[in-house]
């Protein structure tokens, strides 16, 4: 009776373990991986890179010395002078490879492929488009990504430049000299972002957002120091970053959209109130030009998608890499990360981070709403960012 007893007891408590195992398993089902990349070189935006490059801006000529020196010997009077007009019409707040990279990406040169898709005449052929504004630019007005006047003033010069590098035969030095490397790294990239699942990541962390699930890589050359997100999930980045810089830039480029959105529609009135906090006024006078930010808007967007590119980077360890740190604290990498940042500016970034690492964002939360509901609670009110910003970074 007593061993008939015992082996009831024991025999319940596995099956209530069982039950309990498999209850488990249903609350943790495996998430699927949505990600999916295709990687491969681009000639077009490397030749908008090497048109800025060749602005003789500080900028990108640090990070390229031989090159500028070599081809700055080769340019004609009148390609020096659609550079320089180029550059103008640009503008110094705006990075000229990248503008470049984001106007020609509205077309694929040659429709007829009749001519090479990587090839200057393809590009040339491009220019003689009629259509003033590309079908994706009215979905991408609030990036302000396109501008059609821009385009049609920045033309002619374009051709100017393109006409001078056909005649220096920059495509067989590009051959030659730039794509072996970029195709040899290329495979290796493939094979390493296929562990990164940056889709699926951002959408489980912004909540109401459905991105395509392809991510175009185009990797290059002469990229540094941007990455840049172009109009269908393509994105270039440059052969010589390592892994986790790549990824996190692609958590970033394509959390833009989704944040400026909540800045500019969805949360516009909070956020404009948010714009007499004395504090961040006085972070954003400080910024310097070469940034990019052109007004308080423009800042915080960009905070907005700082803080969500943090999040989910670090939740794959990558501010912990970047910072070298045990990865046991989001917080103190998050601090090491930002303290390296474009000269501490990312404020309201930090703030909105100190939150996160908080928990006050649950799974199921939009990003929207967790970010609705620092403002219902005055968390995000004037007056709150400096006293919570410097207790984060542990400056007070």
């Amino acid at each position: 009776m007593k061993k008939n007893w015992r082996e009831g007891f024991f025999t319940g408590v596995l099956l209530l373990c069982m039950l309990c195992a498999s209850c488990s398993r249903e609350e943790k089902a495996p998430v699927s991986f949505v990600t999916k990349w295709e990687v491969e070189p681009s000639f077009k935006y490397e030749v908008c890179n090497f048109a800025g490059i060749m602005t003789g801006r500080e900028f990108y000529t640090r990070y390229y010395p031989e090159l500028y020196a070599e081809w700055k010997k080769r340019l004609t009077p009148a390609a020096g002078l659609a550079l320089k007009t180029m550059n103008g019409i640009i503008g110094p707040d705006t990075p000229p490879g990248p503008r470049l990279c984001l106007l020609l990406a509205a077309w694929a040169g040659d429709r007829s492929r009749a001519l090479p898709p990587d090839s200057l005449s393809a590009i040339l052929r491009s220019l003689d488009e009629r259509r003033a504004v590309p079908r994706w630019s009215l979905n991408l007005a609030q990036d302000n990504a396109f501008d059609a006047k821009q385009w049609q003033a920045i033309k002619p010069h374009f051709r100017i430049f393109l006409e001078f590098l056909q005649k220096e035969n920059f495509e067989t030095y590009w051959r030659a000299q730039l794509l072996p490397a970029t195709n040899r790294q290329a495979p290796y990239l493939r094979q390493e972002l296929q562990a990164f699942d940056v889709i699926g990541d951002l959408e489980r962390f912004l909540v109401d957002c459905n991105l395509p699930d392809t991510i175009y890589v185009h990797v290059t050359r002469l990229t540094q120091p941007h990455a840049l997100r172009l109009p269908g999930q393509h994105y270039v980045t440059d052969m010589t970053y390592p892994i986790h810089v790549t990824v996190k830039s692609a958590y970033h480029e394509l959390a833009h959209p989704y944040a400026g959105r909540v800045v500019d529609s969805l949360l516009a009135e909070p956020f404009k109130r948010l714009e007499r906090d004395s504090f961040l006024q006085l972070t954003v006078a400080r910024i310097d030009q070469k940034t990019g930010y052109k007004n308080v808007k423009t800042f915080f967007q960009e905070e907005v998608t700082m803080a969500a590119e943090m999040w989910v980077a670090e939740r794959r360890r990558m501010l912990s890499q970047i910072t070298h740190t045990s990865g046991a604290d989001p917080a103190l990498a998050a601090r090491r990360y930002l303290t390296g940042q474009d000269e501490g500016i990312h404020v309201l970034a930090a703030v909105i981070f100190s939150y996160l690492v908080e928990g006050l964002k649950k799974d199921d939360d939009s990003y929207t709403e967790f970010l609705r509901m620092l403002f219902d609670s005055g968390r995000l009110a004037p007056g709150t960012i400096e006293e919570r910003y410097n207790k984060f970074m542990n400056l007070q």
